[in-house]
């Protein structure tokens, strides 16, 4: 039987060298998955932690968050690590960036699938104009007052993730369709280096390995091929990837070795 919860995880960030990250607040609700509405606040976890720096004017203007408001605070991993055992499924709205800082602190939700509120929904396909949290509510007819603070992000989420959209089915059903269905990373393994700028401006991106990739899904995946083997000469790497390894942080992952010989006047 199906646990009937998935958290919605929001964090914000307020120093983005790796090396001297800490999180400042975090949130998690639990909400149900199924289609329809609306959806009804589960539990609640807000918590904040101290960074290494004092927190600068500009954050705190945007979050409300001063340096006082943080002294002393940390967060307990384990005890997020429990809460999420309730879930069958990680949510938030930019699964990329959130992941790869919650698995940090966290690294029991690498095992976790992962849904993207941003990217496994198509939203031009629903009517919807960007793909900004905050537009897109107001598109919905919705509006929070209170932005940028991780407890009113995963609110706003919330409700926009149960507006129900002109085909009757809510915006979490189209999310949870959407990441459960076949994807790729196309790895440039054999790349030529004089055709890097062709790769980047068609969305590849370098990796912390060096490896060009880019994520591909089902509708694209045969118009991708077609690109790579023109401009290269051969196909990609081409691996699966599903909802638990779809948006992993690029150093939690190796790419494929494959040995090519390239003609010489394609290098």
């Amino acid at each position: 039987m199906r646990r009937p919860n998935r958290p919605g995880v929001n964090q914000n960030d307020i120093d983005y060298t790796r090396t001297l990250r800490r999180i400042t607040p975090l949130s998690e609700w639990h909400a149900p998955s199924d289609a329809g509405p609306p959806f009804m606040k589960i539990a609640v976890i807000d918590g904040m932690q101290q960074p290494c720096r004092p927190i600068e004017p500009e954050i705190s203007r945007i979050t409300g968050i001063t340096t006082k408001m943080v002294e002393g605070k940390r967060f307990v991993p384990q005890q997020i690590a429990n809460h999420l055992t309730e879930a069958d499924a990680c949510l938030a709205f930019n699964a990329s960036f959130d992941r790869r800082h919650l698995e940090e602190l966290v690294p029991e939700v690498g095992n976790m699938p992962w849904i993207c509120a941003m990217t496994d929904v198509d939203w031009h396909g629903l009517g919807f104009d960007g793909r900004a949290q905050g537009y897109l509510l107001m598109q919905a007819g919705l509006f929070n007052p209170v932005a940028h603070r991780a407890g009113d992000d995963v609110a706003s989420l919330v409700n926009l993730l149960a507006h129900v959209c002109e085909n009757g089915h809510t915006v979490m059903a189209h999310a949870l369709e959407g990441a459960k269905a076949a994807s790729w990373r196309f790895e440039a393994s054999d790349l030529p280096h004089r055709l890097k700028k062709d790769a980047y401006r068609r969305g590849y991106r370098r990796s912390y390995h060096g490896v060009y990739h880019k994520l591909v899904r089902e509708p694209n995946h045969d118009a991708e091929i077609a690109w790579y083997r023109e401009l290269v000469g051969r196909d990609p790497t081409i691996v699966p990837v599903d909802w638990i390894d779809r948006y992993r942080a690029e150093w939690t992952w190796e790419p494929e070795k494959r040995e090519v010989e390239v003609a010489h006047w394609r290098r």
